[in-house]
């Protein structure tokens, strides 16, 4: 609809424009799968290599098209796949780990959809503390019951959501730079005490190991200078 002189009417307020022109088809999928479930399969690295004082991105997918290789939709040569799940149309993951180990950008519940989509992407932004082999864990909850793929399918229930957890193992490199500060998350790690706190206590302890220095100078030059003025 037109003004007169080809101008555009303004737009209707409350009107809900569709995404596209299938977006009725898709809502019908979307209940579709909530009612009964779908198969999919959780793909994610199983290895990964990060240096600390670098930030990592670590990517996870739950797609729909199990013929697709994870490499190929992860864009990793790490990508591996775990056996097929019932889920429901909506889906949440998360990362986790100690935070002594990792920092992680978000920690909390991701949701996604498979409204208009086939898989669901995740992305996290991932800085090591600690070198050595670490552990990254993986949770996804299907909202529905875990059901594997050779199982009977029967109607799933929302109220049996359960999580499925799939670890990530990490080779953490630590650059000779970088050696004191994960030194400090170390000892954060092995005292279970924020790394500020063992900053604080080691600057502390250093100062005083330095004014032990100064002061034990201080009285041997005294000393010193006793000795000669009684043999002088």
């Amino acid at each position: 609809m037109k003004r007169t002189g080809g101008s555009e009417a303004p737009p209707v307020k409350g009107l809900i424009v569709p995404q596209s022109a299938h977006f009725a088809a898709y809502q019908r999928r979307c209940a579709r799968i909530t009612e009964h479930g779908a198969y999919a399969r959780v793909l994610y690295p199983k290895k990964i290599s990060m240096t600390r004082g670098n930030t990592e991105t670590v990517k996870a997918a739950l797609t729909l098209n199990r013929s697709l290789p994870p490499e190929r939709i992860l864009q990793s040569t790490s990508a591996t796949a775990a056996p097929a799940i019932v889920v429901s149309c909506v889906v949440d993951a998360r990362l986790r780990s100690s935070t002594y180990t990792f920092a992680i950008d978000d920690r909390t519940w991701q949701e996604k959809s498979f409204l208009e989509t086939d898989t669901a992407h995740w992305e996290w932004y991932v800085g090591p503390k600690i070198g050595g082999d670490q552990k990254l864990s993986l949770d996804v909850r299907p909202i529905v019951s875990v059901r594997r793929s050779n199982e009977p399918e029967e109607a799933a229930r929302p109220e049996e959501a359960s999580i499925e957890t799939y670890a990530i193992d990490v080779k953490v490199q630590v650059p000779w730079t970088e050696r004191p500060a994960e030194l400090m998350s170390r000892l954060a790690d092995t005292f279970k005490v924020a790394q500020g706190l063992v900053e604080t206590l080691t600057g502390l302890i250093t100062a005083l190991v330095a004014l032990a220095a100064v002061l034990g100078f201080k009285r041997a030059k005294a000393a010193r200078a006793a000795g000669q003025a009684i043999e002088s």
